[in-house]
C-alpha cells in the first residue's frame, strides 16, 4: 500500500481505489467512500483545503448528515408526515386520537387531499395550497374543516424545521358563513311543534319513524341513537302505570364505525317521555335486531350492524333523475327543507325547556359538560326530571286520561296517534290548520267515534257547511 503526503492529509491506496483522509483538531476526516483514482482523491483534498481557507469549513460528517436528512426530507410526502404526525397527536387531556376523528384525517387524504398528499412535504408551496383552496369551493364547509387539519400538520412540519414555512396562509379560511343565521335558526325550531315532529316521522320510512321521535324526545345525536342496541332501552312503569323508559348511551356511530362518544361527558342516561313508549315497542317488535346486542336500528343491509346516517337522510335529489328520499323527504312533509337531523336535538332542548328543565339539567340531558364548579356540584336526578317528561307528552296530547296504550289502539300512523289523543276541540282546531291531503288521508285513521264527535260540534257551532275539515263531499 503506497501513501504520499500532501499539504492537506494523505492519499493512500486500496487495492485498486483510493482513500483520502486527513486530521484537523485532533480528529481524523474522510469523505465516507473512496475513490477510483487517485486524482480524485487528491482533489477532495483540496476541496476541504479550500473550504478551511475560506473559513466555510464544517467536519465532512457533519455535511454528510445533513444532505442526507435533505435527501429525506425530498423524498417524505406529505401522506407519510400526517400519517405519523396523527400517531403522535394527542387530544388536551393526553389521550391518542379517537378512532373516527383519525378515520376522517386518513379520508381527507385519500379524497380532497390526494393530489397534495403524494407530493414530497418540501415542495408544497402556498400557491399550491391556494389552487387547492379555490378548487373546493363547492363543499365550504368540508374545505374548512380539511384546511384546518392541514395547516395543523404543516405548523408541526414548520416547527420539527422540515419546511422553511407554513404555505397554509389563505386569507380569512379559519372563519365560515353560516349557510343559515342564528336568528333563522331560533325561529324554525320556536315554530316547530309536536304535531310537526310527528308528521315528520310519519313521513319517514317506517324502519326509521321511530328514530326521528327519539332524536327529537331524547336529543340524543344522530350517531349515539344509531349506535344503540336493544339492551340501552330500559323499560318501566311508575307507581300509577305510567310508562317510564330510559335509554343508556355509551357509544356514537361515525364513519369509522361504532365507537366512543364524542367526550366523557356524553355518556348518560336519558329519560323519555312516556308518549314514545307505543312507538319503540312496536318499533322493537318490527325491526330492531334480535338480542340484547342487536343493533336498535339496522342497517338495511346487515341486521347485525347500525344503519348508516347516509341511510337515513336518503338522497338529496341533487343528482340527475335522482328523488329525495329519506329524511331529505320527509322535512317537505312539514315544509321544513331546510330542516337538518341535527335539528331534532336543538327541538328537544327547546322543548325541556318548555317543560320545566333547568338549564343545568337541559345540558346534561344534552351531554354537555359543566363548568368545573357546576359540574363538580350538580347532579342529575332522573325521579325529579319525570314530572317534565309527562308534561313534555302532555304538550304532544297524550294526557293521563288517555295513556298511550288507549290513545293509539285504533291509530295506526304517528300523526293519527297524536290526533287521536287530543281532546275534542284542540282536535277540531288542529285539523281545521292541516291541508286537504293530509285531511283526506288521516280522519279514516280515527276512531268513529271520535268522527262523529268532531262532525256533531262542528255541526252545533255551525262550521259543518263550511266543511273547513273537507269531509261535506
Amino acid at each position: 500500500m503506497a501513501s504520499r503526503r500532501a499539504t492537506l492529509g494523505t492519499v493512500e491506496t486500496t487495492g485498486k481505489r483510493f482513500r483520502a483522509r486527513y486530521e484537523r483538531y485532533g480528529q481524523r476526516h474522510t469523505p465516507g467512500h473512496t475513490f477510483s483514482t487517485e486524482g480524485a482523491a487528491w482533489a477532495w483534498l483540496r476541496s476541504e483545503q479550500t473550504l478551511i481557507d475560506r473559513d466555510e469549513w464544517t467536519p465532512p460528517a457533519n455535511r454528510r448528515a445533513e444532505a442526507q436528512a435533505a435527501q429525506a426530507a425530498e423524498e417524505l410526502t406529505l401522506d407519510s408526515f400526517a400519517r405519523t404526525w396523527m400517531d403522535n397527536r394527542t387530544t388536551p387531556r393526553g389521550s391518542p386520537l379517537a378512532t373516527k376523528t383519525r378515520y376522517e384525517y386518513e379520508r381527507y387524504l385519500t379524497g380532497r387531499l390526494q393530489t397534495l398528499a403524494e407530493r414530497p412535504l418540501t415542495s408544497l408551496s402556498r400557491a399550491d395550497v391556494d389552487a387547492w383552496w379555490l378548487a373546493n369551493s363547492e363543499v365550504p364547509t368540508l374545505r374548512h374543516h380539511i384546511y384546518a387539519f392541514l395547516a395543523s400538520v404543516m405548523a408541526d412540519a414548520l416547527d420539527r424545521e422540515l419546511i422553511p414555512e407554513n404555505p397554509c396562509r389563505v386569507q380569512h379560511a379559519g372563519s365560515r358563513t353560516a349557510k343559515r343565521s342564528r336568528h333563522a335558526q331560533n325561529e324554525l325550531i320556536a315554530e316547530l311543534t309536536p304535531v310537526d315532529v310527528a308528521t315528520l316521522a310519519e313521513a319517514m320510512p317506517e324502519r326509521h319513524q321511530a328514530l326521528v321521535l327519539l332524536l327529537a324526545f331524547s336529543g340524543l345525536r344522530p350517531g349515539e341513537a344509531l349506535a344503540l342496541t336493544r339492551k340501552d332501552l330500559r323499560h318501566g312503569v311508575s307507581r300509577d302505570d305510567v310508562p317510564r323508559w330510559t335509554v343508556r348511551v355509551t357509544k356514537a356511530l361515525s364513519k369509522g364505525g361504532v365507537g366512543p362518544t364524542k367526550t366523557p361527558e356524553s355518556i348518560r342516561t336519558v329519560p323519555l317521555p312516556p308518549h314514545l313508549a307505543v312507538p319503540l315497542q312496536q318499533h322493537l317488535d318490527l325491526w330492531a335486531t334480535k338480542g340484547e346486542d342487536g343493533p336498535l336500528f339496522p342497517s338495511r343491509l346487515n341486521a347485525r350492524t347500525p344503519a348508516s346516517l347516509g341511510q337515513v337522510t336518503g338522497s338529496s335529489g341533487t343528482s340527475k333523475g335522482a328523488s329525495l328520499t329519506g329524511f331529505n323527504a320527509a322535512r317537505d312533509a312539514i315544509a321544513r327543507p331546510e330542516l337538518r337531523l341535527y335539528d331534532l336535538r336543538r327541538w328537544a332542548r327547546h322543548t325541556w325547556r318548555q317543560a320545566g328543565c333547568s338549564e343545568f339539567e337541559c345540558e346534561r340531558l344534552l351531554g354537555h359538560k359543566l363548568g368545573a364548579v357546576t359540574g363538580a356540584y350538580f347532579t342529575l336526578d332522573l325521579n325529579t326530571l319525570w314530572p317534565h317528561m309527562d308534561r313534555i307528552s302532555e304538550q304532544a296530547g297524550w294526557t293521563e286520561g288517555h295513556p298511550p296504550e288507549t290513545a293509539v289502539t285504533a291509530a295506526t300512523g304517528t300523526l293519527a296517534q297524536v290526533l287521536a289523543s287530543l281532546d275534542d276541540a284542540m282536535l277540531i282546531r288542529t285539523i281545521e290548520g292541516l291541508d286537504p291531503r293530509q285531511v283526506y288521508e288521516l280522519i279514516p285513521q280515527l276512531p268513529p267515534p271520535r268522527v262523529a264527535t268532531v262532525i256533531a260540534l262542528l255541526a252545533s257551532q255551525g262550521r259543518s257547511s263550511q266543511s273547513p275539515m273537507g269531509l261535506s263531499e
